[in-house]
């Protein structure tokens, strides 16, 4: 019991320190003139303050639980989000975890937060994709009408080679994609699987080229939603045929360079 406590007594303290950092971060754009120790004083000064309000609203859901009437914590959300946010900008994931972990204390279904945590274990390494595949479900249940939402699950299912349940994945899901962009990558990430397993994919990959060559990805897509970078390096890292490693990043590029 007392080892539980200290656990949730240290990850207090580390929670409040990474909040300070996000805080100080934005101080440190603000007032990039001051001397550090303004800086710092400020810093201290806005985490203070939302400490205070932290407590206050964590206290007065608590009383307002009991009397069954609805406390409104939206003012609590917006900067929790906005901390996140910059957080994964200067690529500091693990405090863009402990925030947004925070946060969903008081947003459980917020679907934002929900997927900006999720980027952020995926930032955080192959150990986190089991987190960030219950944080993204946990969007797909939220806003099942968001096709997109289904990527990262098979994607984050490959990169932990886990490929039948990539498929099986898909194969769930399938018949209910109707966006185009959704649909390609799905059928990408098939060929990748097949790929992947050591399956006899050259029909199937022919058939893909086909296809991307007459409806392409849209460029809004590639743009916003298909980083690559995770699928490449897990290719280029593991011990595959070269042959294999080829045929995906020939894929990868079709599906960039026909976009338009």
């Amino acid at each position: 019991m007392h080892n539980v406590s200290l656990a949730v007594l240290v990850n207090g303290i580390a929670a409040v320190i990474q909040i300070f950092f996000g805080f100080l971060y934005y101080v440190d754009h603000l007032k990039s003139g001051w001397s550090l120790y303004k800086r710092t004083a400020l810093g201290f000064s806005l985490l203070a303050a939302f400490l205070c309000i932290s407590g206050w609203i964590t206290r007065t859901k608590t009383l307002v639980d009991r009397n069954a009437t609805f406390v409104d914590k939206n003012d609590l959300l917006l900067p929790l989000r906005e901390i996140t946010d910059s957080a994964l900008k200067k690529d500091d994931p693990d405090t863009a975890v402990k925030v947004a972990t925070f946060a969903l204390r008081f947003h459980p279904h917020d679907e934002d937060i929900l997927r900006k945590r999720a980027r952020a274990f995926k930032r955080l390494g192959p150990q986190y994709y089991k987190d960030e595949i219950r944080d993204r479900e946990q969007v797909v249940l939220e806003n099942p009408d968001r096709q997109e939402n289904h990527l990262p699950i098979i994607e984050d299912y490959i990169l932990l080679k886990e490929y039948d349940n990539a498929e099986s994945w898909m194969q769930h899901h399938a018949s209910a994609i109707t966006d185009h962009d959704v649909k390609l990558m799905f059928e990408f990430f098939g060929v990748v699987c097949q790929v992947l397993k050591g399956e006899e994919y050259s029909s199937t990959v022919a058939n893909f080229e086909r296809h991307v060559k007459q409806t392409p990805l849209s460029k809004n897509f590639v743009e916003k939603f298909w980083i690559s970078k995770y699928l490449i390096d897990f290719v280029n890292q593991n011990p595959l045929p070269e042959s294999s490693k080829k045929t995906i990043r020939d894929l990868d590029d079709l599906l960039r360079q026909t976009a338009r």
